[in-house]
């Protein structure tokens, strides 16, 4: 969660007599170079232009916890330097994400961190680092038949829109509904996975 919640460094100084004497971590990537954050956000701008451009609308498989809040937030940056457009809808087709993102949202501000990207500082306020999460004509499919009512309506949908749905490796999960449904057999669409993927 170092990107929404910040790292230990950012909060090492409010617990100077109390050292870290283990650290467990999970990495998926750890023998790999790290891409920087301005690299990941023109790949992820210049995928969903390429996809508008040839007619069709992207479709995000993503994981509930952590990754889906990520993305709403680049999501909501991108809205607000006018790189996303702000009548494009949001699909948020991840009921548990949203669970998660009230967590987020109701957290005290100072366990958010400041950060977006590689700007440590980037929120100047309360104001704005609580808003982060909100998106313009954000659209939340709630149950399962809506979900798959939303493969057929956005499989061929003329407008905008980006699609959140989770299982973000795309076997379980909201994602599956678009990836074996209507959605993925328009060639203008695009699948584009925000997380790591397992072998096969």
């Amino acid at each position: 969660n170092q990107s929404l919640c910040g790292g230990y460094e950012e909060y090492a100084y409010l617990y100077p007599n109390d050292p870290i004497k283990t650290l467990l971590v999970e990495s998926t990537s750890f023998d790999k170079e790290p891409i920087s954050f301005k690299e990941k956000l023109s790949g992820f701008l210049n995928s969903i232009k390429e996809t508008w451009s040839a007619g069709g609308n992207p479709l995000f498989p993503t994981l509930s916890f952590h990754r889906a809040q990520e993305l709403m937030e680049i999501i909501h940056n991108c809205q607000r330097s006018g790189d996303i457009p702000k009548d494009c809808e949001i699909v948020i087709d991840a009921p548990l994400a949203i669970k998660v993102l009230d967590v987020f949202s109701n957290l005290d501000p100072n366990n958010l961190t400041n950060r977006y990207g590689d700007d440590p500082n980037y929120y100047k306020t309360i104001k704005s680092s609580l808003d982060r999460f909100n998106l313009e004509n954000k659209i939340i499919i709630e149950d399962h038949l809506e979900s798959i009512n939303a493969d057929r309506f956005y499989a061929k949908y003329p407008k905008k829109a980006i699609i959140i749905a989770s299982g973000g490796m795309g076997d379980y999960g909201r994602s599956v509904n678009y990836l074996r449904g209507n959605f993925a057999k328009n060639p203008k669409n695009s699948i584009i996975f925000f997380c790591y993927q397992v072998e096969g």
